[in-house]
């Protein structure tokens, strides 16, 4: 009988290989987002694929470099130097058609897009313990607990007062994430950042800049998210420093050069 843990792998593996019939992939992803936990397995187990990737093409890279040296540098165990400038450059133009050939820069938007649509949906906590709604943010907190985000969009827009308040951009830029409206999204996180830098304080700092972070990658904005993501994981003091991996890092910087 199969131990636990290969049973949890091989049902992780049919969850990223996109073979989990629809009924288990409904309550798997349900899973997902109320068990911290188990999100985390998933993301450790889906950059251990990756780096399996990676390191299958750094194989076969290594293999044609390889080769070409010993067509083209070698002759008789002894270098050749080649002074054909002409020559030197058609190899090394061909050295980099094969790196893409074999799929170096595939690490790709897709990848990147799982990180982004992986992400889970931020869980507000209720403010007061009496249940007693007392400020306009408690209340707009209240609706967003509920999981009504257009709701939490439209009591924003009627509140102008809270337009400068950074819990309450927050809140509305994760409505708009849930509801797909990325770039009002990253809007709402940018003014909250924002607020907080004018106002030199950290309400909901760490939590606005890596939900932008995601943000950006669901837009594409591939260099923004590489630099908030890098800004994330240079303060270890950031709320977010354990989350961003090196995988994650690697994947964003051979997409960069690709682009």
């Amino acid at each position: 009988m199969k131990n636990i843990n290969s049973e949890m792998i091989e049902l992780i593996d049919s969850y990223l290989a996109g073979r989990m019939p629809l009924k288990e992939k409904e309550t798997f992803e349900k899973k997902l987002i109320y068990d911290s936990s188990f999100y985390t397995k998933v993301e450790e187990q889906r950059q251990i694929q990756g780096l399996i990737r990676l390191k299958a093409r750094d194989e076969e890279i290594n293999s044609i470099v390889a080769d070409i040296h010993r067509n083209y540098f070698m002759k008789n165990n002894r270098v050749v130097f080649k002074k054909n400038f002409n020559k030197i450059s058609t190899i090394a133009a061909s050295i980099a058609f094969v790196l893409i050939g074999v799929g170096l820069f595939e690490t790709t938007t897709s990848d990147l897009s799982a990180i982004a649509d992986g992400l889970r949906p931020y869980e507000a906590r209720s403010l007061r313990s009496s249940g007693v709604v007392s400020t306009l943010e408690e209340e707009m907190n209240a609706i967003y607990l509920e999981n009504d985000f257009r709701e939490s969009i439209n009591f924003f827009k009627e509140n102008k007062s809270l337009s400068d308040n950074p819990k309450a951009l927050f809140l509305v830029g994760n409505s708009y994430l849930e509801l797909g409206d990325n770039t009002r999204a990253i809007d709402s996180f940018e003014k909250a950042i924002y607020i907080n830098k004018r106002n030199a304080s950290t309400a909901f700092l760490d939590k606005s800049e890596w939900y932008l972070a995601h943000a950006y990658l669901k837009e594409n904005e591939i260099e923004k998210a590489k630099k908030l993501f890098k800004k994330i994981k240079s303060d270890p003091q950031h709320f977010y420093y354990d989350k961003v991996s090196t995988y994650m890092m690697l994947q964003l910087k051979l997409l960069s050069a690709r682009d």
